[in-house]
């Protein structure tokens, strides 16, 4: 193999701060902070980053915007953070091309820094038009389990386009998935999962690929799922708290349902989008409280339900399978499932 042309090439790019040759492999650090080590054909190593007999470096992977700027409002000044690398350029690219693409990537990242999303409203009055005209039994049902996620298959669960516009910022403290949006090495691992599951690596798939990550976990349940347990039990024109707001997912479905939501969370654009009116937790009594921490079951719940249940008359209550018979018997509660895990529980205290 010879690995002088390839050498210089690195040497010279912009996104490659040193390049060194050793018997097994080419060590290269990256302007990122990032290193790999490419092994060279004859390595018995075994590894991801192997360079092939005869390593290049050819045209630069496209790395475009997901929506051009007349897509969008004329009056925004579209700062390219929608951004897009298809799978189907990826995979007609060689080993060099690819590896600094993914860095490439990376580096328009760390630089934008995190921008407010914007998608065209076409996009978000489909994502609301989709979120609606569902058969919620035949999504969230399965064999009398409710599954939170949905049975949408590969195609995104409807509703996520609205939390990411509008929503989903909600939570605090380590749990907040911007700062995994500066990490580089939560990038790359994220960015080559997308690839690996031949997906193309666009904002919305990346942050979902990021939220799966323990450290950076974000759930994002479908509003379709509490939109199903709200008729389940009955749940019609109340006065809701919400002291978990979560990602917006409840938001979403109380509006829909035609429920009176309160939350310490900005919904002032979310309200004007549905034409619905929100408020903050300002009252003594509420008809319901929701009880759950965006579905993550980390929520201390016998002592939320003692504060909370002195200050409405109905407490909507998720329940890990673990506590499950611990808890004093509810008048309601319905299966929650959907994983490998034991079945959890949402329980209805009157």
């Amino acid at each position: 193999m010879n690995c002088r042309k390839i050498l210089y090439q690195l040497s010279t790019n912009p996104l490659v701060e040193s390049a060194k040759i050793s018997y097994y492999f080419i060590r290269v650090k990256f302007t990122t902070g990032l290193w790999e080590n490419w092994y060279r054909c004859h390595s018995v190593f075994r590894t991801k980053y192997r360079l092939p007999e005869d390593p290049y470096l050819g045209d630069q992977m496209h790395i475009g915007y997901q929506f051009e700027f007349n897509d969008l409002d004329p009056n925004y000044d579209s700062l390219g953070h929608l951004f897009e690398m298809r799978f189907s350029h990826w995979k007609m690219a060689n080993f060099v091309e690819r590896r600094l693409a993914v860095h490439r990537l990376i580096k328009l990242i760390l630089e934008r820094g995190w921008k407010s999303v914007r998608y065209p409203d076409v996009m978000l009055h489909d994502d609301l038009r989709k979120l609606v005209g569902v058969d919620l039994a035949k999504k969230h049902l399965k064999r009398g389990i409710i599954i939170p996620d949905g049975n949408y298959g590969r195609r995104r669960s409807p509703g996520k386009l609205l939390m990411e516009q509008f929503l989903l910022w909600a939570t605090r403290g380590k749990r907040n998935i911007r700062v995994a949006w500066q990490d580089p090495a939560a990038l790359r691992i994220g960015i080559e999962s997308l690839l690996r599951k031949k997906l193309d690596v666009n904002r919305h798939n990346l942050l979902v690929e990021l939220g799966r990550f323990p450290d950076y976990h974000y759930r994002r349940v479908c509003p379709n799922f509490y939109r199903y347990i709200f008729r389940r039990f009955g749940l019609q024109d109340l006065v809701v708290a919400d002291p978990f707001p979560g990602a917006g997912s409840k938001a979403i479905a109380a509006a829909l349902e035609g429920l009176h939501y309160h939350a310490d969370l900005n919904l002032d654009c979310l309200g004007k989008f549905l034409r619905v009116g929100f408020d903050k937790l300002d009252r003594d009594y509420y008809d319901l409280v929701l009880l759950d921490n965006n579905m993550d079951f980390s929520v201390d719940v016998e002592t939320q339900l003692s504060v909370w249940g002195k200050k409405a008359d109905l407490a909507l209550v998720f329940v890990p399978a673990k506590l499950h018979g611990v808890l004093p018997k509810p008048q309601k509660f319905a299966q929650i499932g959907g994983g490998l895990s034991p079945v959890d529980y949402a329980y209805l205290y009157c």
